[in-house]
């Protein structure tokens, strides 16, 4: 049987973030329930938010239900526009 290669290392690279209280808050709260980091509560999250945008994004629907509590659909009230829209994509900030 063939060996499988290691996948390339990724580049990571070192961003500077102004929060609001909210989003503070929520950082906070996944690091006091998950007792993790700060930098690995940030990455969690921003794949948390990655998952749902992609999701709503490609028309997919988004469901929440569970924890005794009602279940609630979320729902992209501003979708953005395609590039072959008019839109461009953002430019790399490298």
């Amino acid at each position: 049987m063939g060996t499988q290669e290691p996948e390339p290392p990724q580049q990571i690279k070192r961003i500077n973030v102004a929060v609001n209280t909210d989003e503070l808050t929520a950082i906070t709260l996944l690091i006091q329930r998950e007792r993790i980091s700060l930098t690995e509560a940030v990455r969690r999250l921003i794949c948390y938010g990655q998952a749902l945008y992609t999701a709503l994004t490609a028309g997919r629907d988004v469901v929440l239900s569970g924890g005794g509590q009602p279940t609630q659909k979320l729902v992209l009230l501003d979708p953005p526009k395609a590039p072959s829209e008019g839109h461009r994509a953002p430019p790399d900030p490298r």
